[in-house]
């Protein structure tokens, strides 16, 4: 009688203990907080109040069924929503019918809800409880609005303190984005005043459309770049004749002889840019962008900013080279004119870029943030007094100034607008579309990075809508590509922008500039506009996101490095392709080999952990092979798992001889037909070598979808199990021909794990008793 209480006490201490160790995490917590109490004695009352918080409260079983009745309405209205949104994209690939596969959800809601032991009745009885998808105060017309249209807040929200504050900060991202604007129209090989048109309807659009406060819309370096490689020497005969039947020399750029046509198809990539945007609000396909990862747009950023800079040689040494849609051949070309430099030039060139970086760096150490943003506007000042006063150095060759810029008005497009053929529109689409995804992520990643400093966030989907009708409505407005400028956006920041009337003040002192003070620089060198963009440029260069890829991981320092060769040799389109190849290939061959990870047992505890972990030791489980499948099993990677499998079990056979096989299905959701049916061959493959094999924590819709093709039946009721614990005492039970250990091994086992359990009670009994000594000293 005492051997059977102590063995059902022993069962029950080691049940405990099972449940509060199945977590490897939270033991380590666990184990790491008793470490903390008992080097430091100040922390046991806190522990104290943790432990009863720690005791489960359950709720009653009425509401966990409206929860659950809740929760599936939720993932239900969620599919439908994808479902709807992704139907134009899935007709384009497959024959999809709607209605087969709202039955089958219908099907597997329906099962969801017999295994929860809900009606269909409970399930409509709770459905009014459900919270709409926006939340309660945007039902009104008013918060849609707000929500469409964020800059009415400002009525609600501004103050006289928020509004001198938005007015200081435009004013000064005006003054450092008029100079820059004039430098990157020069990058896209446009006239100098189409940069300031770019400047002002954008940003004006997107000061009532768009959500994030200090995002500045305009021209930035590397849509520039972008817009020139794609359209330099793409006119063709059609488009302009002018310059395939006349013989030019090396050194002409065909931007320059058919000028009119190249801004005419300048202005068509911002509409077209604009209009891909606004559709990809409307097909709700924002999550397509998610497959450029951070590493691959990290390197073709830094690759561009190289290839800006090496660009502005021409300025710095005043000399012109011949045109490669290859950069490293350009800076071939440079070479070898170095010598024909001029010095004067090169010397004004360094000393301006040497100045605008020490301005910003002062700026950050003494905190003078705006110090650093009034640097193009000194530096320009400088540079037309310079010109202006020193009669001599207008007349150096290589030495060359802006000259006359018009200016006055802000012309509207609708002449080019008939001059555009469809011929024109077939060919810059796929422009238009690099450029609106990459400004797209340049803007969206500034936005976020603003928003998260400053305590609001951003959607995605608005932003796509903002930043589509800026570019379509500053194509009205002859402006070329636009997107997020991270520097003007940090400068706006760092000069205390609150909301979106700093973009407002901003927009209309470009207008001002635009209007009446062109003539102010007539006189401005072009080396200053180099050396603005050099400083400005160098800030995306990021050598340190690359150092942190190769200590952290290998592969993403490979796609960095990849990316960011590419675009500076083969130039910034097949750049921009490289990357994504890159990226597409790195997401096919991480679905298709997902992670096999075999799992041993953590000894003294009844958890399992991948082999991989190093910081505890485990032990394998004599004739018993655990692996756990890391991703959900489709056609495209299905062949791959089962090849795998048997390729560890004969290494394991080398060993010890394996009689069963566990399958932990946790990472897995869903599987095709063809995974299916491979998973029958692997069972019966298993069965005929004399393996057999058994599931373990099998998803209710994984679970559905193997018990409609059968494979349940043919595996057996008594080879599906909850967790992997329950699978390997099953398999130690049936090894040896199918004899259970006997009463006193039971018990030995049981026994063992009571005394793991006696041992951890003692330590909490005297961590409980020192948390207690302290309180009975007070009292």
């Amino acid at each position: 009688m005492e051997s059977q209480e102590a063995y059902h006490s022993s069962a029950g201490f080691a049940s405990v203990l099972c449940e509060a160790e199945d977590d490897s995490e939270s033991e380590e917590i666990e184990e790491g907080r008793h470490e903390d109490i008992v080097k430091d004695s100040r922390t046991q009352s806190r522990y104290q109040s943790d432990w009863s918080e720690r005791v489960p409260r359950y709720l009653k079983q009425s509401d966990s069924q409206t929860a659950a009745a809740l929760l599936l309405l939720r993932q239900r209205q969620i599919a439908l929503g994808d479902m709807i949104s992704g139907a134009c994209l899935k007709c384009f690939t497959a024959d999809i019918d709607i209605e087969d596969e709202t039955a089958s959800e219908d099907e597997d809601l329906a099962d969801l809800l017999g295994k929860r032991k809900l009606t269909l009745h409970d399930f409509s009885a709770r459905q009014h409880l459900l919270r709409p998808l926006r939340t309660d105060s945007e039902k009104t017309f008013q918060a849609r609005i707000s929500r469409r249209f964020p800059l009415t807040r400002l009525f609600r929200e501004a103050t006289s303190k928020t509004l001198l504050a938005d007015v200081l900060a435009g004013a000064t991202v005006s003054v450092m984005g008029v100079p820059e604007s004039l430098s990157y129209a020069q990058i896209a090989g446009l006239p100098f005043e189409y940069g300031l048109y770019a400047l002002i309807v954008p940003q004006l659009v997107y000061s009532f459309i768009g959500q994030s406060r200090q995002l500045m819309v305009g021209p930035v370096a590397m849509l520039s770049l972008l817009l020139r490689a794609g359209l330099e020497g793409g006119v063709d005969e059609y488009q302009c004749p002018m310059w395939h039947n006349q013989t030019h020399s090396e050194l002409e750029r065909q931007r320059e002889v058919c000028q009119e046509k190249y801004i005419d198809l300048a202005i068509l990539q911002t509409l077209l840019s604009g209009c891909v945007l606004t559709l990809c609000c409307v097909l709700q396909l924002g999550f397509l962008l998610k497959f450029l990862g951070h590493p691959v747009i990290s390197g073709f950023s830094s690759g561009s900013a190289i290839v800006i800079m090496m660009h502005q040689l021409k300025n710095f040494l005043g000399v012109k080279v011949a045109d490669s849609e290859f950069p490293i051949l350009k800076l071939v070309f440079f070479a070898k004119r170095a010598s024909e430099g001029q010095p004067i030039t090169l010397g004004f060139g360094l000393l301006f870029t040497f100045g605008l970086v020490g301005l910003r760096k002062v700026g950050m150490k003494c905190g003078w943030k705006v110090l650093g943003s009034l640097g193009p506007l000194l530096s320009c000042v400088c540079g037309v007094l310079l010109i202006y006063l020193c009669k001599p150095l207008q007349h150096i060759e290589g030495l060359e100034y802006m000259k006359e810029i018009p200016g006055g008005s802000l012309p509207c497009a609708w002449t080019i607008f008939s001059r555009w053929t469809w011929w024109d529109v077939r060919r810059s689409l796929p422009l238009s579309v690099s450029l609106g995804l990459i400004g797209f992520l340049e803007a969206f990643a500034t936005a976020k990075s603003l928003a998260k400093r400053h305590g609001y966030e951003v959607e995605s989907g608005q932003e796509l809508l903002a930043l589509g009708m800026s570019n379509i409505a500053g194509s009205i407005f002859t402006s070329y590509p636009a997107s997020g400028s991270f520097s003007r956006s940090a400068v706006c920041s760092a000069s205390g922008g609150v909301t979106q009337l700093s973009g407002i003040v901003s927009v209309l002192l470009s207008l001002l500039a635009l209007l009446y003070l062109t003539p102010l620089f007539y006189y401005l060198p072009k080396f200053v506009l180099a050396a603005i963009v050099v400083s400005s440029v160098s800030k995306l260069v990021a050598y340190d996101v690359a150092i942190n890829l190769f200590k952290i991981k290998k592969s993403d320092f490979v796609m960095w490095m990849t990316a960011f060769v590419g675009t500076l040799c083969l130039g910034p389109l097949l750049g921009i392709g490289l990357a994504v190849m890159l990226s597409l290939a790195v997401v096919i061959y991480e679905s298709v080999h997902p992670q096999i990870q075999v799992l041993w047992r953590i000894e003294g505890t009844c958890g399992y952990r991948p082999v991989q972990q190093q910081d505890a030791d485990g032990t394998f489980i004599d004739g018993i092979f655990i692996v756990r499948i890391g991703a959900s099993l489709y056609f495209a990677n299905v062949a791959y798992v089962e090849e795998t499998l048997r390729t560890l079990i004969a290494d394991m056979n080398d060993i010890s001889r394996i009689h069963y096989l566990v399958l932990d299905f946790t990472p897995v959701t869903t599987a095709d037909y063809s995974a299916i049916e491979a998973l029958s061959d692997v069972l019966q493959n298993f069965r005929e070598k004399g393996v057999q094999v058994a599931f373990a924590c099998i998803s209710m819709r994984l679970e559905g979808a193997f018990e409609r093709f059968g494979l349940l039946d043919s595996l057996g009721e008594e080879w599906r199990f909850h967790t992997v614990h329950e699978a390997v005492l099953h398999c130690t039970s049936h090894f040896g021909g199918g004899s259970r250990p006997s009463l006193e091994q039971e018990m030995d086992i049981a026994l063992s794990e009571l005394k793991r359990a006696e041992a951890r009670v003692n330590e909490l009994r005297q961590l409980w008793a020192g948390s207690a000594a302290p309180n009975v000293g007070k009292r």
